[in-house]
């Protein structure tokens, strides 16, 4: 799959958008806002935040490789929120058997954990490579990653496998998700805000579309940070409380606030000194989210930061 071919497909996703009426638009975003409540209350049934196995360093290897695949934009984000999802999963699974609790109280297993930590970190390129493989099917099956592609690219780098255990691993993945895949959530809320909010005359939807596609990137790859940066300037402290991290993740988990932030962040790279026009579409994501534009504009001005630096 050549480089305009995969623009091509992130044209045609953004052509669908305008098809559809303002009405089915609203009532899609509504309905995602319905689904978030309910996994904003499975992170915190199981105190699991975004991207908390999932570090930089991890983005920028999937980065990489969907580069070299020559996958969407669409493709590498759901990679990264598969394997996150995957990792989280696999870890509340694998808890219980090295941290068992009795009437003695819990009593970590070191060696068996290790055991078990360097087993996962041996396969961890591979459990990518399956996230990704799923991430192609889903969003674009007939130029889905083929497994001897996969095969090809794990032996260049050095890890052996066969298209069996590739194979094999793929359905463990898929497995592991409760054979649950949906499209990239921030990615989608970014667009239907796009979508929903009444531009400038003078600016072009499709450009901000694709700009967005660059602030996204540098959500993903400093998710952490971001959210880190946003405690710090929400309460002048660095550390949380264990009830304070309860709370804000919460804030961490919220897909629509962050898309919210990025629409913010790329209109103003393109109305640098319309502030009057930032706050009123801040006022619109708000109506939208219900999140507050103080906050939305919070958000935004963290992540122009670390554009900008």
């Amino acid at each position: 799959m050549n480089q305009s071919s995969t623009e091509d497909l992130t044209d045609s996703q953004q052509s669908n958008w305008e098809n559809l009426s303002k009405e089915m638009l609203e009532l899609w975003f509504e309905h995602l806002k319905n689904e978030e409540n309910y996994s904003q209350k499975q992170c915190l049934m199981n105190c699991m935040a975004p991207f908390l196995a999932v570090p930089m360093t991890v983005v920028q290897t999937i980065f990489y490789i969907c580069e070299e695949f020559q996958q969407p934009p669409e493709v590498r984000y759901l990679t990264v929120e598969l394997f996150d999802r995957f990792v989280n999963n696999q870890f509340l699974m694998l808890f219980p058997k090295i941290w068992p609790t009795d009437i003695n109280g819990a009593v970590f297993e070191n060696h068996g954990w290790k055991r078990i930590s360097d087993r996962i970190k041996n396969q961890s390129l591979l459990r990518i490579m399956s996230c990704l493989s799923l991430a192609s099917k889903f969003i674009m099956f007939n130029k889905m990653v083929p497994l001897k592609k996969i095969q090809e690219f794990l032996h260049k780098i050095g890890s052996i496998f066969s298209v069996k255990t590739i194979l094999a691993s793929e359905m463990r993945v898929y497995r592991m998700l409760d054979y649950k895949l949906c499209f990239p959530k921030v990615l989608t809320y970014t667009d239907l805000l796009i979508e929903l909010i009444d531009l400038p005359g003078n600016v072009d939807k499709k450009w901000l579309h694709k700009f967005s596609l660059k602030v996204i990137d540098v959500t993903y790859l400093f998710h952490q940070e971001i959210f880190y940066k946003l405690f710090y300037y929400s309460t002048g402290r660095w550390e949380k409380t264990y009830e304070e991290r309860k709370q804000f993740m919460e804030t961490e988990c919220n897909n629509s606030f962050l898309a919210a932030a990025i629409v913010t962040t790329t209109m103003t790279f393109l109305q640098p000194d319309c502030h009057a026009i930032l706050n009123q579409i801040a006022i619109e994501l708000n109506k939208l989210t219900d999140v507050p534009s103080d906050d939305i504009i919070a958000l935004a001005s963290i992540i122009t930061m670390i554009i900008l630096t």
